[in-house]
């Protein structure tokens, strides 16, 4: 004797003339639980993280549906009261927070 093994989807049966049929079934798809997803928090620079890629259990249904990448690094930039001064960009030739101390890390003035 012999087992059969058949992937999900499928159906065996034997046939008139001692024969083994094996048939796909009509595809239905799963159905899975709809998820009703949060809004993740936005990163610094005022975007959203991008989802993570899409992982699907045995069921077919999606495992993750919710999950978010971490924000991307922001990237620093100049420091722009260090260099000559701009007077075509800024009146005074750098931007007003070179006076006040109050310059953002990353990003422009």
């Amino acid at each position: 004797s012999s087992d059969l093994y058949l992937c999900k989807g499928f159906s065996i049966y034997s046939s008139s003339i001692d024969s083994v049929v094996v048939e796909k079934l009509g595809y239905s798809p799963p159905l899975c639980p709809l998820v009703a997803c949060d809004a993740p928090a936005p990163c610094p620079d005022g975007f959203y993280p991008p989802a993570e890629p899409a992982r699907y259990g045995a069921d077919g249904c999606q495992t993750n549906p919710c999950a978010v990448l971490a924000c991307p690094l922001p990237v620093p930039t100049p420091r722009y009261c260090t260099y000559s001064p701009d007077y075509s960009c800024y009146a005074k030739g750098w931007p007003s927070c070179c006076y006040d101390g109050g310059c953002p890390s990353y990003g422009t003035p």
